[in-house]
């Protein structure tokens, strides 16, 4: 008989992963701001990161003299409804690309 872990243990685990990469994208994103002052930063991830709880609200604790710097844009497919959280600044529906 093996124990699987609860769906709470998993979610708890799903969360911490989370939280550990949208910190280090913002560290890193931080870094590079501050090194580069006139350069513009572009992060692709998945919608899950970049709604303003995530990178984008990490990076701008690190960096709050610099929020007007920082947007998020979630790519999202044309004929689809938006994730019922969605946050970003900017939204761009994209057609789904033509199989050739």
């Amino acid at each position: 008989h093996h124990h699987h872990p609860s769906d709470e243990a998993r979610q708890q685990r799903f969360y911490a992963a989370q939280v550990i990469w949208d910190e280090s994208m913002a560290r890193v994103s931080s870094i590079w701001l501050q090194q580069h002052p006139r350069g513009r930063l572009l992060v692709l991830a998945g919608n899950g990161h970049c709604h303003h709880s995530a990178i984008v609200g990490r990076v701008k604790r690190r960096l709050p003299q610099q929020h007007q710097r920082i947007l998020s844009v979630l790519l999202a497919p044309a004929n689809a409804p938006l994730p019922p959280f969605t946050s970003s600044d900017l939204v761009i529906k994209v057609p789904r690309a033509q199989a050739r």
